[in-house]
């Protein structure tokens, strides 16, 4: 399965990443596939009525994944607010710093974008198992 089969995207190819930040993203996409698939096999595989209970248990896990991941980027925006105070006090700001700056933001986008993704996948399983 292609991770982007759930429209999340595990690279930046048109960004000159650091492997760090380029590995970020990647393992994301990864992460956030891996449960999409899981959480879509098991609603596809269980009687809905029958066994709602572990499926509302499957969500619940889901969601709490979710909510970890972005709670991991809220340091990452810190350090990003961080360095757009530090770029702009300076009067000449280098380039090289600023081009940092720039990629954390990149960075950001595309986490924030996976995790919309994975939720708005998680709000169209949830609305197919009828909760």
């Amino acid at each position: 399965m292609s991770q982007n089969a759930f429209g999340l995207q595990d690279d930046l190819p048109e960004a000159a990443l650091d492997s760090e930040w380029r590995a970020l993203v990647c393992q994301q996409a990864h992460t956030l596939a891996g449960m999409l698939q899981r959480v879509q096999v098991a609603v596809a595989g269980v009687p809905r009525r029958t066994n709602a209970h572990r499926l509302q248990a499957l969500a619940a896990d889901a969601e709490r994944l979710l909510a970890a991941q972005a709670q991991q980027h809220v340091s990452l925006e810190r350090e990003l607010g961080q360095l757009w105070a530090l770029v702009t006090d300076l009067r000449q700001a280098p380039v090289e710093l600023t081009q940092r700056v720039h990629k954390l933001e990149r960075v950001l986008a595309v986490l924030h974008t996976n995790l919309a993704a994975a939720r708005q996948w998680m709000l169209k399983l949830r609305e197919d198992v009828g909760e």
